[in-house]
């Protein structure tokens, strides 16, 4: 009797409790019926709502053909703790295929700090610090600058896209290089940080004067340069639905062009590079889907609203980028299949370019291993898989076309409540957009903490405790910190200080009239100012203090 009972106690119990779908919704809410058919597609037109690839309204994608003739650009965020360190690992990655080169600013200069301010003691050091031109200078070194594609990230801090531009437009004139030739974008989205928080707040009046000075000075003078992408990537990480960064992220973006518009420059002119920035996510056909549908809206908004004649006005660049909100420290390896299964979703929606996490970011800053295995995934989805072969494969799909109807009208439900309330720039002022995207956070939040939003290796197929991951190593940040420290007093105390100061104090002069910034930031940077001075005398220009945080006065020199 008891080897019987030993016998029974070592048998393995087979558990099918997971072996089921556990939510039955989209990332959105809505609820998939078993199958689609032609009943779901009521009332549907190919050429009115799909159109051929290449023609409006763009549903099928940009150009036709797609990817067979032109392929999305590849891009990897990539800053170490020095500019020669960054340099040594981007240039591999160029070499390897992705010839972009991609700044995304730290906290630092996010803020609009000098590496030797007080609040900046702990932060600096660990990306380069792009605080004078100098520093850009030495980024760009060995560059031909008419190649390639120069991307700024800023993200949530639009001034730090207005410094970033204008020291490439600097470099490039102390170099000769015609500015017009110069290809790339920046982010340039003062009402992101209104919505997500995300950087510590500029006043918006400011932020939006940069922004319009930015805008124009990039359409006269580096027409082939993407003057804004709204982030709407950064809505999706800060909490909303997908439904949510597309309204919001429609809504931006057609309060930007209106606002080009309204400074006099031709919608033939700005509309030519209408962008913007998305978030994939771990929701495979919604991502696919809402893709689709963004550039359909946009098609539709640019024609009826701005009154294109010329369909190529009417196409939207979609840049899209896996969310490191979707990536966990449980299990960092199994984040490879997420971040492969999202930039598939973005490539089979027609994305124009595609920026990967690395699937160790969750654990900490991303190693070299994991760059080189996102971008070796890029060359694999594109050369391998043959999902560029044809343009837009999923289209046709009544499942597909259903939910790309779906969200375009959910969206647009919202963009017509953003609209009612007096527009995207009153709710962002408001605190009413911040609130909105609070509340999807608390939402997701909730979802994840009960269980009703999976996460393999968090809350859903926990493997137990598991060996410390191994994450990056810095330098000696002390070292590297006093380097930096060294470098920018030397920059301050042997710099020409009066044609340092004619140049900030003539910038503070304009900024209290309407002339375009951009011009006398440029001399400033030339005459070795800093970021931090020069976004100091434009504060001071409106009646603002003098240092962002109100820690430190005005160097004395500008007394």
């Amino acid at each position: 009797m008891a080897k019987k009972e030993e016998k029974k106690k070592e048998e393995i119990i087979l558990d099918r409790s997971k072996d089921r779908i556990i939510k039955m919704q989209t990332e959105s809410g809505f609820e998939p019926k078993p199958s689609y058919g032609p009943d779901d597609l009521k009332g549907w037109d190919y050429a009115r709502d799909l159109g051929n690839d290449g023609e409006f309204p763009y549903t099928r994608g940009m150009y036709p053909g797609m990817y067979r003739n032109l392929l999305w650009v590849s891009a990897q965020v990539l800053q170490r703790e020095t500019i020669e360190k960054s340099r040594a690992e981007q240039e591999v990655i160029w070499m390897g295929g992705a010839p972009v080169f991609y700044y995304g600013a730290g906290d630092v200069n996010r803020t609009g700090l000098d590496p030797d301010h007080p609040l900046a003691k702990y932060d600096a050091g660990y990306c380069p610090e792009f605080y004078s031109l100098e520093r850009m200078g030495r980024a760009l070194q060995g560059i031909s600058m008419e190649s390639g594609i120069f991307q700024f990230h800023g993200a949530s801090s639009q001034l730090d896209d207005t410094m970033c531009v204008a020291q490439l437009a600097a470099v490039a004139e102390k170099r000769g290089v015609d500015k017009a030739k110069i290809r790339g974008s920046c982010i340039n989205d003062p009402i992101d940080n209104m919505a997500t928080a995300f950087s510590i707040d500029f006043p918006f009046e400011m932020s939006m004067r940069l922004h319009g000075d930015l805008t124009e000075y990039i359409v006269r003078e580096m027409p082939t340069y993407s003057p804004f992408s709204p982030i709407a990537y950064d809505l999706w990480e800060a909490g909303c639905t997908i439904v949510q960064q597309l309204g919001i992220g429609m809504c931006s973006l057609t309060a930007y062009n209106q606002i080009a518009v309204d400074r006099g420059i031709p919608f033939d002119q700005i509309g030519r590079r209408a962008t913007i920035g998305m978030a994939s996510s771990m929701d495979f056909f919604e991502t696919v889907c809402m893709i689709r549908a963004a550039r359909r809206m946009w098609a539709r908004i640019a024609k009826e609203r701005f009154g294109a004649n010329d369909p190529k006005l009417c196409r939207l660049r979609i840049a899209i980028r896996t969310p490191g909100q979707t990536l966990t420290r449980q299990q960092p390896l199994i984040n490879i299949a997420r971040v492969a299964f999202q930039a598939l979703a973005a490539i089979l929606g027609g994305a124009s370019a595609m920026d990967y996490s690395s699937h160790d970011e969750a654990v900490g800053i991303p190693s070299k291993e994991a760059r080189m295995v996102t971008l070796a995934m890029n060359h694999i989805i594109a050369q391998e898989t043959g999902v560029g072969l044809t343009a837009d494969p999923l289209g046709g799909s009544y499942y597909v076309e259903w939910l790309t109807n779906k969200l375009e009208e959910e969206a647009t439900k919202l963009m017509k409540k953003i609209d009612n309330m007096g527009g995207i720039l009153k709710v962002a002022e408001s605190g009413w957009l911040r609130q909105l995207v609070r509340n999807a956070r608390d939402e997701r939040q909730a979802a994840l903490d009960k269980g009703e939003q999976i996460q393999v290796g968090m809350n859903f197929f926990r493997q137990g405790e598991e060996p410390p991951y191994p994450q990056y190593e810095f330098e000696d940040m002390d070292k590297v910190q006093a380097e930096l420290f060294a470098e920018v007093k030397n920059l301050k105390e042997n710099r020409d200080i009066k044609k340092t100061r004619e140049a900030l104090l003539t910038l503070r002069e304009k900024a209290k009239g309407t002339e375009n910034l951009m011009y006398p930031i440029i001399e400033a940077f030339k005459a070795d100012a800093t970021r931090s001075e020069i976004l100091g005398m434009i504060r001071e220009a409106y009646g603002y203090i003098y240092d962002t945080v109100d820690m430190i006065e005005r160097p004395e020199f500008l007394n």
